[in-house]
């Protein structure tokens, strides 16, 4: 008989959204750890004990930390079942949890996805009962151990995720508005376009505030997850001493955020306003907060060199009376409010973004849920000295501004990614 096992994992594993792994990797290399190889929503790092614990605190664009098992071929059913029976599963966690198994990756090879979920379960289920005399029970939601058996062609690996909950649950946006931005899609944008949190941060169109919050947690260097609970905690393994370690290491980076740093924002819903000012004070009292419940086109405001970004309507969920107005709107308020100044919006609404009137500096292929998106990057211009016209000058008309601003953005798209069919239970 061949060999089945195979040389095992030394690493974590970050899953993220698709488009921001350069970011995951960015911020494990910030605290000096060794990137084992990423790929499409993946990131593996290596690491000690402590900085597993780290990651599942401090990282602000993943959205679960996996830790690997073991790893194998399971060129059939019977081998899958076998090699995951020597897992001391026993070890790990207590009978009297409740646990979830997925799989992910292309398990084409073993045929019945299903079944193979079934086998999985049936070793585990079946060390236990062995050793322990009774087994855990199967739990589709909110389970005490999560289990992820990920295949590619004939071999498999089998992790626990360390997570939990999604890590973009921070625990500070108990409601939200329509159309919600999830957390670490924000710190992810955030991170792109370069923003540092030495500057005012500004969006116009903020609804609950998840890219201000988001904002603050950078400008602070504040761990977005420090305060929340793992499944990690539960493991029969977990070491409370290098948990204390990791959180201790993370506070140390916090910082306050320069005086002049200012997080503005506009939200018009009464609903959603009256909940961006109830998370802005409940969970970042300490925070210098501008929000206003008025149209971003009556600000008023003039704050040159400021950052301003935002997640206006696709008109997908949300349908304006006149989504290209919007954006011309948006346009003019980026050049009136912040000469000199930079700014970053994401859309799906390509044929809408032109009428921003500002050429494109960068993009990024992002998705926002299921629908594909851009992140567009722009530098805002100085305004331009007033002149005298010469005679018989026209000036140009905004329709020749927009077809000029047109030619930096793509308003073509693709649909997102056909992902491997999962299977959980």
């Amino acid at each position: 008989m061949k060999e089945t096992a195979l040389p095992q994992p030394d690493y974590y594993v970050a899953i993220c959204r698709a488009g921001l792994e350069p970011v995951v990797e960015a911020e494990l290399k910030a605290w000096g750890l060794e990137i084992a190889f990423s790929g499409n929503r993946m990131v593996a790092f290596r690491g000690e004990e402590e900085d597993f614990y780290k990651a599942n605190m401090g990282l602000r664009t993943a959205l679960s930390i996996l830790k690997p098992l073991r790893r194998f071929k399971a060129r059939n059913m019977d081998m899958l079942y076998f090699q995951s029976r020597k897992v001391n599963w026993h070890q790990l966690f207590t009978p009297n949890c409740t646990m979830k198994i997925d799989l992910k990756g292309d398990w084409g090879n073993l045929g019945n996805q299903r079944f193979a979920l079934y086998r999985v379960k049936d070793a585990i289920v079946d060390t236990f009962n062995k050793l322990c005399g009774e087994r855990p029970s199967i739990a589709t939601r909110d389970p005490d151990v999560h289990i992820v058996a990920f295949a590619t062609k004939d071999e498999v690996t089998l992790y626990m995720d360390g997570s939990g909950e999604p890590l973009f649950k921070r625990g500070y946006r108990y409601e939200h508005g329509e159309a919600p931005l999830k957390e670490d899609l924000a710190a992810g944008m955030l991170q792109l376009v370069g923003w540092d949190g030495s500057t005012t941060l500004i969006d116009p169109l903020c609804g609950a505030g998840t890219l201000l919050f988001e904002g603050y947690l950078l400008a602070n260097r504040i761990a977005p997850n420090i305060d929340r609970d793992f499944a990690f905690q539960r493991w029969e393994n977990y070491s409370l001493p290098a948990y204390r370690r990791a959180k201790e290491a993370l506070r140390s980076l916090e910082r306050q955020a320069g005086p002049k740093v200012q997080f503005i924002g506009y939200e018009t819903d009464t609903k959603t306003f009256n909940t961006l000012q109830r998370i802005a004070q409940r969970h970042f009292p300490q925070g210098a907060f501008s929000l206003h419940p008025k149209n971003f086109q009556d600000a008023g405001l003039r704050l040159p060199g400021s950052q301003i970004i935002t997640n206006p309507p696709y008109g997908v969920r949300l349908r304006p009376d006149d989504l290209n107005g919007v954006y011309r709107d948006l346009g003019q308020f980026l050049k009136a409010t912040a000469p000199e100044g930079r700014a970053a919006m994401i859309t799906a609404a390509m044929e809408a973004a032109v009428y921003v009137g500002l050429p494109v500096k960068q993009k990024w292929k992002l998705f926002n849920g299921a629908l594909e998106c851009k992140l567009f990057a722009y530098d805002i211009p100085a305004p331009k000295p007033p002149r005298e016209p010469k005679p018989d000058e026209e000036a140009k008309p905004i329709d020749e501004q927009i077809a000029e601003a047109a030619d930096s953005i793509d308003t073509s798209s693709s649909p997102n990614p056909d992902d491997s069919k999962d299977a959980q239970a």
